[in-house]
């Protein structure tokens, strides 16, 4: 399948390199709600003072899991996987006297393209995944921020199976004691209802991620999470399945690229994933490792 519940990767390539003209910077930036493939919740800030928004990225991950579960992309130092991200967001109101201050519709696609383990017979050997996704963000009083997001998660070499979902996450943007520690509250269910994994139960996760600015330009993340799926999430007859991640981010912002192109930043990681036995034996391509060691790479912009 090479158009995958597209959303037309070609559309939105020349949308960004339109909006991405010089000369139009302005001297001030806006924080807008967005909604992410995994159902995650947050601002993004970007030069650009009008309605309408593009982000996305450039990313290159050492494996990919997901929600602590093998995702096609073993834990191996001979493979990555690179992964193209893009999304158009529409401020639908900005600013607003109200519960809801402000609200955005998101649509975009997180795609990768990896060297596969699993056998495959299509001509998108390398495209092993594009999450594509739809949600709305609401920036509620008190630095707050609501979530709710469809994803279509597909497989154009058809080495996993297409599954949907729905997803509801609530963020604090706002310090406590002085530091921004981000917490999120999510809660996702399945929208298939067949006998596999990942389309039963519901899954659950909170997640930290306190941040601070050692020195300029660096800034510091620590990325925490512990997820749980209930009621056959992670395949039939488990009742619950639990995995927790801990990670260190450094990032800086590409200060020397005008603000007419974006906001654009660099980020590098490592990531320890901690999963029990019933998510580790979902794969038979998976190793026998509960602890799983990831290194992480992006290259990310916002106008």
């Amino acid at each position: 399948m090479v158009a995958v519940f597209g959303l037309p990767v070609g559309i939105v390539l020349a949308i960004t390199l339109l909006a991405a003209a010089p000369g139009l910077a302005q001297d001030r930036t806006v924080r807008f709600g967005q909604v992410n493939s995994l159902g995650d919740v947050g601002g993004v800030q970007s030069p650009n003072t009008g309605m309408l928004h593009v982000t996305g990225g450039l990313r290159i991950d050492s494996a990919d899991y997901f929600r602590g579960a093998f995702d096609d992309v073993p834990e191996r130092l001979d493979e990555v996987v690179i992964g193209p991200d893009l999304s158009l967001t529409f401020e639908l109101w900005r600013d607003r006297p109200g519960f809801f201050s402000g609200l955005s519709l998101t649509l975009g696609t997180q795609n990768g393209f990896a060297e596969q383990v699993q056998p495959t017979d299509s001509l998108n050997d390398w495209w092993y995944e594009s999450n594509n996704f739809v949600g709305l963000a609401a920036t509620l009083p008190g630095d707050w921020v609501l979530g709710v997001t469809y994803t279509v998660y597909a497989s154009p070499n058809d080495v996993s199976p297409t599954f949907q979902e729905g997803a509801i996450a609530l963020k604090y943007g706002g310090s406590v004691f002085g530091v921004a520690l981000n917490p999120q509250l999510k809660v996702a269910v399945p929208l298939d209802r067949e006998d596999v994994a990942f389309q039963t139960g519901v899954y659950t996760e909170l997640s930290l991620t306190p941040t601070f600015r050692p020195f300029a330009p660096v800034t510091l993340s620590f990325p925490l999470a512990v997820g749980a799926g209930f009621d056959g999430y992670y395949g039939p007859g488990d009742d619950a399945s639990v995995y927790g991640s801990a990670g260190v981010t450094a990032s800086i912002p590409l200060a020397f690229i005008p603000a007419g192109y974006g906001r654009w930043g660099l980020s590098a990681g490592a990531q320890v994933l901690v999963r029990d036995d019933d998510i580790r034996r979902l794969s038979t391509f998976d190793g026998d490792d509960n602890v799983i060691l990831l290194g992480k790479i992006a290259l990310t912009f916002a106008y």
